[in-house]
């Protein structure tokens, strides 16, 4: 979020290439921690059904969603 609130107030000091640059690692960045937080949920998930904690698994299928909409928010 930092990245995406800094970036325009450096535009004007930065050239737009670099700016281009800067935009897409934020970009990245938070792809990369959506992609952690979906991979620990999955295993979470995955051990709840294994170990018959089935209220324990839509919970976690609830909190994927609430991260989800947060993050594409």
């Amino acid at each position: 979020m930092i990245g995406l609130i800094y970036v325009p107030l450096l535009l004007d000091y930065l050239d737009s290439e670099i700016w281009y640059l800067v935009n897409m690692s934020s970009i990245l960045v938070g792809l990369s921690s959506l992609i952690l937080v979906w991979k620990w949920i999955r295993n979470k998930f995955t051990e709840a059904i294994a170990n018959g904690k089935h209220k324990l698994a839509r919970i976690y299928v609830s909190t994927t969603y609430a991260i989800l909409i947060i993050f594409f928010w």
